[in-house]
């Protein structure tokens, strides 16, 4: 069974491989455009490699991988009622509207254990995958748009 903290380690770990190897140069890179290479190599590395791909069940306690993907009712089309039913919330200010956009299109991976959710930029956890610095940024992106004149 997977701690915490062997989960932040293995995600330290790759993240500072990837980054001395030149894979990427920062962090949030991952994020962008690697994210599922990353989820895939941190459970391989933890022996759990048979989790990849699998889909999430916000139900389970065990170590998981959850896309956002996992959110949708269809293509490109998320499911509000699921992302609410697993305890997500809607960040203060933010239209439902911009939030369904927003987990509709920005395509991420992560990791769960313990309904935290950890990636790249979040190695301690999360208690929401909206609180994840890769959802944070395209809040913070509606938001510079939405106010610019």
């Amino acid at each position: 069974m997977t701690t915490p903290a062997e989960l932040t380690t293995a995600i330290t770990t790759v993240t500072a491989e990837w980054l001395a190897s030149g894979r990427v140069s920062t962090v949030r890179q991952i994020g962008d455009g690697h994210c599922y290479d990353f989820a895939e190599e941190v459970l391989t590395r933890l022996g759990r490699h048979d989790l990849y791909g699998y889909g999430y069940d916000p139900v389970k306690a065990s170590l998981q991988e959850a896309r956002t993907e996992d959110f949708w009712l269809d293509d490109f089309c998320a499911d509000m009622a699921l992302v609410r039913a697993s305890g997500e919330t809607i960040p203060e200010g933010v239209p439902e509207a911009v939030a369904t956009d927003i987990i509709s299109t920005a395509t991420h991976a992560w990791l769960v254990l313990d309904g935290r959710h950890y990636d790249a930029t979040a190695p301690e956890g999360r208690d929401g995958f909206l609180e994840m610095p890769f959802f944070a940024d395209q809040f913070a992106g509606w938001r510079k748009e939405s106010a610019a004149p």
